[in-house]
């Protein structure tokens, strides 16, 4: 049985706020069928704009797409300087749960630079301690901020999960840290764990 599929391919949080929060719980790429009730989340291309952290988020879900954005962005740095949109903010995310992480981050006004290095700082305190075994395969994920704490959950290949919540100096450190060093003003398009096992070797020397 054929069904149609309402897909956001562009969402302005200036504009449509109320798909916001549907992003960061999924809701957004979510189909449930009418006949049966079955639900599944979908991977569509979708260009999220934030006019007023001056940020845009692109997910895509192809190479030849990733290219072709990776083109784009960069051809808009060129063109614009740091006061016009050129000056903004742009990622590429490769995964739904990646975008939806990204927006729930931006949204809290925090940098995902820094939540980054928190996430590698609260991985590698984790194995030290045994609460999970250290595997390439573990995923960990920006879960909500408050004023006083951060929270980050790491699941492991094994199933396992864990939730830490991390005082907000722990966020402030990394914050101030990048805020001080050579790369303050970069904006790379891939803010992941490669940019973050990159970005921390670079800060310790």
């Amino acid at each position: 049985r054929r069904m149609d599929f309402a897909a956001w391919t562009k969402v302005n949080a200036q504009d449509d706020p109320n798909l916001v929060d549907g992003i960061i719980d999924g809701s957004c790429c979510e189909f449930t069928c009418d006949s049966c009730g079955y639900t599944a989340h979908l991977e569509h291309p979708c260009l999220y704009l934030d006019p007023c952290h001056r940020v845009c988020i692109y997910h895509v879900v192809s190479d030849q797409m990733r290219e072709q954005v990776e083109e784009m962005f960069r051809g808009l740095a060129e063109d614009d300087g740091e006061q016009g949109p050129g000056g903004s903010i742009r990622r590429i995310v490769r995964s739904r749960e990646e975008f939806q992480e990204k927006v729930a981050i931006i949204t809290a006004d925090l940098d995902d630079r820094a939540i980054e290095l928190l996430k590698l700082g609260v991985a590698g305190q984790a194995f030290t301690q045994g609460v999970g075994p250290e595997a390439p395969g573990y995923k960990a994920r920006f879960v909500a901020a408050d004023a006083d704490t951060i929270q980050i959950r790491l699941m492991f290949t094994s199933g396992r999960s864990f939730v830490a919540d991390i005082p907000r100096g722990g966020y402030e450190l990394f914050a101030d840290e990048i805020s001080a060093s050579d790369i303050a003003n970069e904006q790379p398009l891939y803010v992941d764990r490669t940019w973050a096992y990159h970005t921390s070797d670079v800060l310790s020397h």
